[in-house]
């Protein structure tokens, strides 16, 4: 009798905690593998051991999608905040925002139906925008995880593009590395400074002038860890509202910017790109990544719907130990 509840147990384990075979299927379109694709599950029925595997995917690869997903707005925040276990549910990051889900004010909709239906302006018409949820607001701690789910898609042109800050900062030189990890950001959250400012066809803002009246700045680490592990490091830039270097002038600063966003960056083979299919739903690292979509006049007139979530967190950034 002994022997057989030992059987027993270790067919339960065998087959409820170590599933012999994935009931889902996920893919690496990437060689680096910093994208996932996973699908052939819809998340609203994910079991309690899936839900753990993809949140062990989340911290290993920064961009996930999953394929197909049928959501409303509140299941679709249930999904998200499950991969930030410290997320701030008193927290909404639109709170100030129209498009907001009454229901779900942490969900935001966005709908570029066509050019008669949304202010115009030329540099999100015509260039990339480079940024990173959040970062540099004087109110709200950077997000670890974002999200968007694409309810209504073009069916060409509508990517989302984004751009590897952990591997950005692995390509540098050694004494390159020590070098920015002594530097702190400033940036403005001027909505003047951004609405006039110039951007060139890679998506990086040249200001028209210094000093904007709504200006208000807010400092952080330029070099910070990637996550708890601390094994990785990332930057906590956001080019929409970089300003300059603590430690140096606005034409160094510019100059240093620029250079790390064009060789180490915005480089081809380091960036990621997904294109749109109606209901995939990505979920990705926003502290590792920055993101922009193509250039709206690629989807001109052309019907482009989603729900997006920049998931409130109680986590800080994580400061270099020296």
């Amino acid at each position: 009798m002994l022997i057989l509840n030992y059987i027993f147990i270790y067919l339960y384990i065998l087959f409820n905690i170590f599933p012999a075979t994935l009931s889902y299927s996920i893919s690496f379109p990437t060689f680096t593998k910093n994208k996932a694709i996973i699908s052939n599950i819809d998340v609203k029925s994910a079991t309690s051991y899936e839900i753990n595997q993809f949140k062990k995917i989340f911290y290993k690869i920064p961009v996930i999608i999953y394929k197909n997903q049928k959501l409303s707005p509140n299941q679709y925040y249930d999904f998200v905040k499950l991969f930030d276990c410290n997320h701030d549910n008193d927290i909404s990051l639109y709170n100030h925002i129209q498009n907001s889900i009454p229901s779900v004010p942490h969900v935001e909709l966005i709908q570029n139906k066509n050019k008669c239906n949304r202010y115009i302006n030329l540099d999100d018409e015509f260039n990339y925008l480079w940024h990173q949820d959040v970062t540099g607001s004087d109110k709200y701690i950077t997000p670890i995880v974002s999200s968007m789910y694409m309810l209504s898609s073009p069916s060409h042109g509508d990517d989302t593009i984004f751009a590897s800050y952990e591997d950005a900062y692995d390509l540098m030189s050694f004494n390159f590395k020590k070098y920015i990890e002594n530097l702190t950001v400033i940036h403005s959250i001027s909505k003047q400074r951004q609405d006039e400012a110039i951007y060139d066809y890679t998506g990086l803002r040249n200001d028209l002038k210094y000093r904007y009246n709504d200006d208000n700045f807010t400092e952080t680490p330029f070099v910070i860890y990637s996550d708890k592990y601390v094994n990785k490091k990332t930057l906590a830039l956001n080019p929409k509202k970089f300003l300059r270097f603590k430690e140096l002038n606005y034409d160094d600063s510019n100059n240093l910017f620029r250079h790390i966003m064009k060789k180490y960056v915005t480089r081809n083979d380091n960036i990621i790109s997904h294109h749109w299919d109606d209901y995939d739903l990505c979920i990705f690292n926003n502290r590792k990544l920055i993101h922009t979509s193509s250039p709206k006049v690629v989807y001109n007139n052309k019907d482009r719907i989603y729900l997006q979530c920049r998931l409130a967190t109680k986590s800080p950034l994580l400061k270099l130990i020296k």
